[in-house]
């Protein structure tokens, strides 16, 4: 298992899309008002819309300069098939653009979590990076990419973290005792993840949680990805010997 990290800057956020951009670079591979560049925003609900058809498509990434990064992903994968015959995306770096040489960092698959997937690995300096997305010919929406520097917490959590799977639903009793459940959208989970007697160092890095303004991601101890945000923007932090720092976490639909 791994320790739990957090990724709180994504460096693709904001970055320029090199597509439809001439020179050889890829071409545009999109669905109106679905643009690729909704990939590079903050909002994971306003996503890019591919076409369904030749595979893989590649999605160019101008970071504006050399920028150290750790891992990468996508955050609110939602396929138009039931399963995608292929899924897997090949993140790749290169020092000049167009033409590369490309190099690639890392592989995973979009169907292996549920709506956010990815992969850490060894750290690269590197100014334009490409998604290499193999889709089986199916149509997908992304929200967003995610290339950033994961902050390792050293361990997993203390003693009495939790993690809760669970579905948006209303559930109403009839007068007869029968339960009706309306299921409102794609599943969630709850995060608590409690730091004992942390150091001053550990507790200012927890609680550098609660400077992410929206949402941030987390890799947990399964190397599951998930976007999450704060509960209600707090990190309760108790003195003792050394700290005790709690926070909870849900993640996005």
């Amino acid at each position: 298992m791994s320790n739990t990290r957090l990724v709180l800057t994504n460096r693709a956020i904001g970055a320029t899309l090199k597509n439809g951009t001439g020179g050889g670079a890829p071409a545009l591979d999109e669905v109106s008002p679905y643009t690729m560049a909704k990939a590079l925003t903050a909002d994971r609900w306003m996503p890019w819309q591919a076409t369904p058809g030749a595979s893989p498509i590649q999605f160019d990434i101008d970071l504006g300069s050399a920028l150290a990064v750790t891992c990468a992903g996508v955050h609110g994968f939602r396929s138009s098939a039931f399963a995608m015959g292929a899924s897997t995306v090949n993140v790749m770096y290169a020092t000049a653009y167009p033409g590369g040489p490309w190099t690639s960092a890392e592989t995973f698959s979009m169907i292996s979590g549920p709506r956010d997937s990815g992969k850490t690995f060894a750290s690269q300096s590197k100014r334009y990076w490409r998604f290499e997305i193999d889709h089986g010919g199916s149509s997908f929406t992304i929200g967003k990419f995610l290339l950033g520097v994961i902050t390792d917490l050293g361990a997993i959590h203390s003693p009495g973290g939790e993690q809760t799977p669970f579905r948006n639903r209303l559930e109403s009793a009839m007068p007869s005792g029968v339960i009706v459940a309306n299921d409102l959208g794609d599943p969630g989970m709850d995060f608590t993840l409690p730091f004992g007697l942390v150091t001053a160092a550990k507790r200012t890095t927890l609680q550098g949680m609660h400077l992410a303004t929206g949402s941030f991601s987390l890799f947990d101890a399964d190397d599951g990805l998930y976007e999450v945000i704060l509960r209600n923007g707090r990190v309760p932090t108790r003195r003792v010997y050394l700290f005790d720092v709690d926070a909870e976490l849900t993640r996005l639909p």
